[in-house]
């Protein structure tokens, strides 16, 4: 006959017991961000610059002051004369003024005084003369700084369990080291007078300890923890 509980509590009811009887964990440890996956931050974490950290390009296109462009259509092109070309990881340049226009990557950050882009699809050139056919507004295409974080700006709040996603957040922010909450240390005891351990040779009526095993992998995969399973201490 099997043993029946007569005595049993709610789990909300079992895990509020438990809550009430831990130790908040606020030891700490500085480690850097690309060890951080699955920690967990001790700290809120606020943006020392702006994301994009520049106004940057959209698109491979060029950048207008857009009231040069404004009554620009198929029936009625604006030509503007082509002033230069920046490229990727270079600091912002100056525009040259009304009536030109630069070349600029996808990427690229948006020379300074221009306020739009326009792809290269909405347009033509013959020689040093860009053709467009559309005006559009202005931050046409444009991501601008900030747009996504802006610098002081809250990023993480302490106790969260760190993912890919904010780890990358943190790293395009130039964070490069995280304060996180120090590992707990977890013994792992299995009883029972069937086990027998796993390398032992077996014994008939004993079973393999798979449970341990388990336990131990699964809280392994959380980064979380220093797992031991203490066997020796009970042989």
């Amino acid at each position: 006959m099997g043993l029946i509980f007569h005595d049993l509590i709610k789990f909300d009811d079992a895990y509020k017991i438990i809550n009430e009887n831990m130790e908040k964990l606020s030891d700490s440890e500085i480690i850097n961000l690309s060890e951080a996956y699955n920690r967990i931050s001790a700290e809120d974490i606020y943006s020392k610059n702006n994301l994009p950290l520049y106004s940057r390009s959209q698109v491979d296109g060029y950048a207008v002051i857009s009231s040069d462009i404004k009554d620009a259509s198929y029936n009625n092109p604006v030509k503007l004369l082509l002033s230069g070309e920046t490229f990727i990881g270079e600091t912002p340049v100056n525009h040259p003024g009304s009536g030109k226009c630069i070349k600029v990557p996808t990427g690229g950050a948006i020379p300074i005084g221009s306020d739009a882009m326009v792809p290269f699809e909405d347009t033509n050139i013959n020689g040093n003369t860009v053709i467009f056919y559309k005006s559009v507004p202005k931050f046409n295409e444009i991501s601008n700084a900030g747009i996504d974080v802006i610098k002081g700006e809250k990023i993480l709040n302490k106790y969260t369990m760190l993912d890919s996603r904010h780890i990358a957040v943190l790293a395009a922010t130039g964070l490069d080291k995280i304060k996180v909450l120090r590992k707990i240390n977890i013994g792992i005891i299995s009883t029972g007078n069937e086990l027998i351990y796993p390398g032992d040779n077996y014994i008939d009526g004993k079973i393999y300890d798979s449970n341990a095993m388990a336990i131990e992998s699964e809280l392994n995969s959380l980064n979380n923890f220093n797992v031991k399973k203490l066997w020796n201490t009970i042989r």
